[in-house]
């Protein structure tokens, strides 16, 4: 009897985790699907923003030419990995993908983003940022502060952003992104030197120059808040697939144990008929 309440209890622990991993794999599709359906937006804002940085660039061509100092490199590390566990490997798969491809992380130049990513790099590399709430909610917010710190007196002439990319629904692929940051925009420059048309005859309310550090800084930051939103999707894709392996892993484990409680408890009840025969016999 003892042995049948044992299994009993467990019966009752395994039905609890299957319940909650259900739950969860309802709310990480129903989450998913709603960041899905927004991913287009951001794409073609960036799209759009790139293809007009595109032409006012080829207006700055002769100015950039004559106003460009060459700059010590520096370089920016950011790394985008999950606020929440219960994703199967999609953290450690990206921390070990950062180990092999990160070249040039110096001690504090690394900011990372997501609460369990910062636990497994913070032991073994400073950091100089960190933010451990990272979600569809903050996201933009984050991406501010990023674009403040970098288009600071900071000097970065590079930032390379380690993070995650959903190929499919299934498969969230770790890549590493390097963006270019352009020199500071000098407004002191003679405005003779700054155009306010180019050779496709566009004019410029402002000085061209100062249209085009401006549309590259929004570049960037558009960019930052795409790698984001994409690492938020694969996060949430990531925590559907783990938890549906759970999910149906414990409907196995109940199949079995549902059986053996069964064969256990129609065991016990032959054994009371059989001594109840015994005692009447």
């Amino acid at each position: 009897m003892s042995h049948i309440i044992q299994l009993r209890q467990r019966i009752k622990t395994v039905e609890l985790i299957q319940k909650t991993t259900h739950a969860m794999r309802l709310t990480s599709m129903s989450t998913h699907t709603r960041l899905h359906k927004r991913q287009s937006l951001l794409t073609r804002y960036r799209q759009e923003l790139e293809t007009i940085s595109t032409l006012v660039k080829d207006d700055c061509a002769q100015f950039v030419t004559q106003t460009q100092q060459p700059r010590d490199s520096r370089h920016l590390t950011i790394v985008i990995g999950a606020q929440k566990g219960l994703c199967g490997a999609f953290n450690i798969r990206l921390f070990r993908f950062f180990e092999q491809e990160n070249h040039h992380a110096s001690p504090g130049n690394t900011i990372a983003i997501g609460k369990k990513i910062i636990e497994q790099l913070s032991p073994k590399y400073p950091l100089h940022y960190s933010f451990p709430l990272f979600s569809a909610s903050n996201f933009f917010a984050i991406s501010k502060e990023l674009c403040e710190h970098i288009f600071g007196q900071t000097g970065y002439t590079q930032v390379t952003i380690f993070s995650s990319y959903p190929q499919s629904f299934f498969i969230q692929q770790p890549i590493k992104t390097v963006i270019e940051v352009p020199a500071p925009y000098d407004d002191t420059v003679s405005p003779e030197l700054a155009p306010t048309s180019g050779s496709s005859e566009r004019i410029y309310d402002n000085s061209a120059p100062s249209i085009q550090a401006f549309l590259e800084q929004s570049f960037i930051k558009i960019r930052l808040e795409e790698l984001l939103f994409n690492s938020l999707i694969a996060e949430h894709a990531a925590r559907f697939v783990s938890m549906d392996s759970s999910s149906n892993n414990a409907q196995k484990v109940l199949e079995t144990m549902y059986r053996d409680y069964n064969k256990l408890r129609q065991a016990s009840i032959t054994r009371e008929l059989i001594d109840l025969m015994s005692g009447l016999a």
